[in-house]
């Protein structure tokens, strides 16, 4: 419960820091400042568009600084130059590689009618975006055979940052399409990037329907990871990955009873009986995560809600039990109606303390459903954290044994893990995940 209400009361105090954040305004001296320096790479980029410095081939010293001009090689750029277009936005690369191909002698554009929306959008602490309303032609003949020309009203995204000394640098291109756009698209392009992210957890374990008189004393556990995503949607992301998961647990019971048919060394059966008490086992299990996953992210102000689905495949690294108690063997026979204990020459001792540190004999491998669902805030102008609720629930049941003829121990030098008693054994890792995410 504490748990909860300390990570409702973080969550709260960054959202809460979040809307102070985005609450800020420009003052008329600022909107002047910004305004030139968006008309300034307007300017430069009418200058460099063209590709070409003398108008009969292309100057790789243009298309360099024309690069320049954009947020990154991935932008996307209304595709004005394709006589018949098959798609209306293609990434800046693949515009310069066109231009090249089509356009060898390069291509000539004008800008005219430049219009500033007033309203400059919040992309998180320290960037924002402006919205530049334009006609733009176009001019060029097309594979040196056939004269194309198009004139179009277009939108600039122009992002730009505002530094710790209030001086307003970086600005460059993030979009230029045919269709103006609403802050929550604007924003959800300007948060594009490919990222790296790394995630980590508190996790627990568990194993069902192990035998009734065995309770569950402690359960813990930790995982952290690397995912590399892939932006298939604005909204959808896709992941693949690799972690590392430790899951701990302690299970203790204070009576144990069973009896099996026996034959001892004379033909004769027997029925052996078995008592235990304060047995309890100490486990270990550490698996190597492969995972894969769908991400669906839901922006409503000033942070992504996100929902998280997948699969993981896990391989069982370490396994490992810790078990001790005092176990008594006894031996009933019968035909004679007679119990011999508390002759350990004769394989009946009492009271013997067995402690055993072994290996668990369980599957090398399993998958399991990852289930989550959490928010990510902005944190600085390439970082976010995430902060959610994860579920990893086992599919596979890892156990190799069958607990039909399931003993704990048949003699002091046998002991067999209360885990093999259960019909089925699975991780179970339900917590709180902390994510940080680098844009790159």
């Amino acid at each position: 419960m504490k748990k909860n209400i300390l990570f409702i009361t973080i969550l709260i105090f960054i959202l809460f820091t979040q809307v102070n954040i985005y609450g800020q305004d420009f003052t008329f001296e600022e909107r002047i400042k910004i305004n030139k320096k968006v008309l300034d790479l307007i300017e430069k980029y009418k200058k460099y568009g063209n590709l070409s410095e003398n108008g009969t081939n292309i100057s790789e010293a243009y298309v360099s600084e024309f690069k320049k001009l954009f947020d990154s090689k991935y932008s996307k750029i209304y595709n004005d130059i394709e006589p018949l277009p098959l798609n209306k936005l293609v990434k800046l690369k693949n515009y310069l590689e066109n231009i090249k191909t089509w356009y060898p002698n390069g291509i000539a554009i004008s800008i005219s009618d430049m219009e500033i929306d007033e309203k400059f959008v919040k992309i998180k602490k320290n960037r924002y975006a402006a919205t530049v309303k334009v006609e733009k032609t176009v001019l060029g003949i097309y594979m040196n055979e056939k004269r194309h020309m198009k004139k179009t009203k277009l939108y600039f995204i122009v992002l730009f940052d505002k530094s710790e000394t209030g001086i307003f640098e970086n600005f460059r291109i993030k979009a230029l399409q045919d269709e103006k756009l609403s802050e929550y698209k604007i924003r959800k392009i300007a948060n594009r990037a490919r990222i790296f992210y790394y995630s980590y957890g508190s996790y627990g374990f568990s194993a069902p329907e192990i035998y009734s008189d065995i309770k569950i004393d402690n359960s813990s556990g930790y995982s952290f990871g690397f995912e590399s995503v892939a932006k298939i949607t604005q909204e959808i992301d896709f992941s693949v990955g690799i972690g590392f998961s430790k899951h701990s647990s302690r299970f203790e019971t204070n009576d144990y009873f069973n009896s099996f048919s026996a034959i001892d060394s004379d033909e004769e059966d027997y029925e052996r009986r078995v008592k235990a008490k304060n047995v309890s086992e100490s486990h270990s299990l550490v698996t190597i995560n492969f995972p894969i996953k769908f991400k669906y992210k839901y922006y409503i102000g000033f942070f992504d809600l996100y929902f998280e689905a997948g699969t993981k495949l896990f391989i069982n690294a370490y396994k490992n039990v810790t078990g001790q108690g005092t176990f008594s063997y006894s031996g009933y026979y019968s035909q004679y109606n007679i119990e011999l204990l508390d002759l350990e020459k004769y394989g009946f001792p009492s009271n013997k303390e067995i402690y055993r540190n072994e290996k668990l004999d369980f599957k090398p491998f399993g998958f399991s459903l990852i289930l989550g669902f959490g928010t990510i805030v902005n944190i600085s102008q390439n970082i976010k954290i995430g902060i959610g609720i994860n579920a990893d629930i086992g599919l596979t049941n890892i156990n190799k044994n069958s607990p039909t003829n399931y003993q704990l121990s048949k003699d002091e030098n046998d002991y067999n893990s209360l885990l093999y008693s259960a019909s089925r054994v699975a991780p179970l890792a339900i917590g709180t995940k902390f994510s940080l995410i680098f844009n790159f």
